[in-house]
């Protein structure tokens, strides 16, 4: 089920993603160009579609944390995009813990 999101839940949205981007060690993002984007509409579609235009070389997205029962009932965003995208996409699901990178 896709829902609408007003014009201030989508300014929200873009706010959250610039404190989570603006949080990330500068290790991990140094010479890294990081976009985000939020939108309405039909996700699997805007993620692709940018994704064709080529905006985009690697999608990573978060995870409802759905059971496979309801993947299998209700279909799953991250798994569409999975299948339709033409780079590769990161599926991080919500209990991931991050502990950094070793080199």
């Amino acid at each position: 089920m896709n829902e609408t999101v007003t014009e201030s839940g989508v300014e929200s949205h873009r706010n959250k993603l610039k404190e989570v981007v603006s949080s990330l060690p500068e290790d991990l993002t140094k010479g890294v160009k990081i976009s985000t984007f939020v939108g309405n509409g039909d996700p699997v579609i805007a993620i692709c579609e940018r994704v064709s235009n080529n905006e985009f070389d690697l999608v990573v997205m978060g995870t409802q944390g759905e059971s496979r029962f309801e993947e299998i009932i209700f279909g799953s965003t991250t798994v569409d995009v999975m299948k339709q995208a033409i780079c590769p996409v990161i599926s991080i699901p919500p209990e991931a813990e991050f502990y950094g990178i070793k080199k």
